[in-house]
């Protein structure tokens, strides 16, 4: 979907990880006729995503997630799917990400 208008409900973002619920999130949205958008997470939700014109991303890039939130005027965003807890090897954390990531660090206790 696209960004809405002035007059429309704002997009959900669903952002997708592994399995088939992301699929079920999708059809449940376009069965309420509510606008969305499918982020789906690299290397780990169903290639199968991009036949929904997915936006995929890497696990840590929050600014570009961030930035496509907000040029897409997302009212929210729902994770769903399932994932595995990643290493922190395998991220690729952007500027945006290593500070979110420091500060819940700082505050894990």
């Amino acid at each position: 979907m696209t960004k809405a208008d002035a007059h429309s409900p704002r997009p959900i973002a669903i952002l997708c990880a592994g399995g088939a619920l992301p699929f079920a999130v999708v059809e449940a949205m376009r069965e309420a006729s509510r606008p969305f958008i499918v982020v789906a997470i690299e290397g780990i939700a169903d290639p199968g995503l991009s036949r929904l014109d997915a936006t995929w991303l890497a696990l840590g890039q929050l600014g570009k997630l961030f930035a496509l939130l907000r040029r897409e005027s997302c009212a929210g965003v729902v994770l769903i799917g399932a994932m595995n807890r990643p290493t922190l090897g395998s991220m690729r954390i952007d500027a945006i990400g290593w500070t979110y990531l420091f500060d819940f660090l700082r505050n894990v206790r």
